[in-house]
């Protein structure tokens, strides 16, 4: 059985600063959700649109890397059956890695079972819901961007102001930079398919985004002088596959 850490906040929850005050050493991982497909949007991009909201407010409150972003579209509630596989992995993967499990609020992680958003709106999770929660994530350590401690009034203003815009979600720089510094290879098969190594499936899932998106990225401009992410990648005189190999410039370069 895991050890459950006892904190001294709101469920055993801290809000990102005490967090990473109280764990020096430890790395991040980032986790969101939504709760039914409408609000993931087709192809899921509102969701990704809220995953990168979450990366740029975490990388505003510290330069601590994040070592892997989780996002699915799952239920709030913590029941008896504990059916929340995003969650579970993303507190795998913090357990295994020593990291801090980073949200942007406290309903990204949990909501009453008495919630609702007509009848109960201000419901709050009780002693031992937090306690299913916290066994549910292995113990790690749980912190949210927003202060726990918001009213649901507050939380919800919040979240309405940074979903207000509409569209494509914008990838951060800073997430496309290190999507891009993850790529061993591109290269196009014998067949005239191109490759990714690691493939996009793993890369969509590490960061959180998806393929689509990430395939997006790669005709992006990431300077002033239109140079984009596909411009990083130069071209090698050794055959892959009997294809044409690219290798990925590590040095990412800072914008312009």
């Amino acid at each position: 059985m895991p050890t459950i850490i006892a904190f001294h906040d709101v469920g055993g929850v801290l809000h990102l600063p005490v967090a990473l005050q109280r764990f020096p050493e430890a790395r991040l991982v980032c986790y969101n959700r939504v709760s039914t497909w409408s609000n993931a949007g087709p192809g899921k991009h509102l969701l990704e649109e809220k995953t990168a909201a979450l990366y740029r407010a975490v990388r505003q409150i510290t330069d601590r890397r994040s070592h892997h972003i989780e996002h699915g579209i799952e239920p709030g509630q913590v029941t008896i059956s504990g059916w929340r596989p995003c969650l579970r992995r993303a507190a795998t993967e913090a357990r295994q890695c020593g990291a801090i499990l980073v949200t942007m609020d406290l309903s990204r992680f949990i909501r009453a079972m008495a919630y609702s958003r007509t009848q109960n709106r201000n419901a709050w999770p009780t002693a031992a819901e937090f306690a299913k929660l916290h066994e549910l994530t292995l113990g790690v350590p749980l912190a949210t961007v927003e202060s726990p401690q918001l009213s649901e009034s507050q939380r919800h203003s919040l979240a309405t102001k940074r979903s207000g815009r509409a569209g494509r979600p914008r990838i951060p720089y800073e997430l496309a930079a290190e999507i891009f510094t993850a790529v061993d290879m591109i290269y196009v098969s014998d067949g005239g398919r191109v490759e990714w190594i690691p493939s996009l499936r793993k890369l969509a899932r590490a960061f959180g985004v998806s393929a689509t998106t990430i395939t997006r990225l790669v005709y992006r401009p990431v300077q002033s002088d239109g140079v984009t992410w596909w411009d990083l990648f130069h071209p090698t005189c050794k055959s892959v596959h009997n294809g044409f190999a690219y290798y990925p410039s590590k040095c990412v370069p800072k914008r312009q």
